[in-house]
């Protein structure tokens, strides 16, 4: 079970039991996920960002003309090879969260315990999640790359284009855009 299925089911309420498939499936404390938080937005954001960025947008360049110009909703055909592509790039992501999981010996619930007390508690820090998350789900997916929109930032895609994400809590270094 992914970080991200998990996600689209619950919406980050975490109502579903805890899975099996990690280290530890106990729900972290309070001050557990604070200082978790902490590592998972260095992590995500200062050490894993320009992955991320760099594999989404060779992965949307490589995949756009697939999908190109086509009218996605819920009742469309789809064929097998667009379901290959979505599932590649979930993979993408869900790499980078299994990354941090194992480094922190941390479940799928536990993340989502931390994407939870982004959401809720640092909405500024919660926007670039909730763009790739939102992105996640085979419709938003496929509509993005119909309509040109990039995967990463929600604006209009292209392979030269930059990425604007808000700098962590006391950053001094100012520039948190990505090429």
């Amino acid at each position: 079970r992914s970080v991200f299925s998990v996600f689209h089911r619950e919406q980050l309420t975490q109502k579903e039991k805890p899975s099996s498939n990690q280290m530890s499936d106990e729900p972290l404390q309070e001050d557990e996920v604070a200082k978790l938080t902490d590592q998972f937005l260095h992590f995500a954001v200062k050490e894993e960002r320009a992955n991320i960025v760099a594999a989404v947008k060779e992965f949307q360049t490589k995949h756009s003309d697939v999908f190109a110009n086509l009218k996605i909703d819920e009742n469309s055909e789809h064929k097998h090879e667009w379901s290959d592509i979505y599932t590649s790039y979930v993979a993408i992501l869900e790499g980078t969260a299994e990354k941090f999981c194992k480094q922190h010996d941390l479940s799928n619930d536990q993340l989502l315990q931390i994407l939870n007390h982004i959401k809720t508690s640092m909405p500024d820090m919660w926007l670039p999640f909730a763009s790739l998350l939102s992105r996640t789900d085979y419709i938003s997916f496929a509509r993005c790359l119909a309509e040109g929109t990039c995967l990463c930032c929600g604006g209009h895609f292209s392979a030269e284009g930059r990425h604007e994400y808000p700098d962590l809590p006391g950053d001094d270094e100012g520039d948190s855009s990505d090429t």
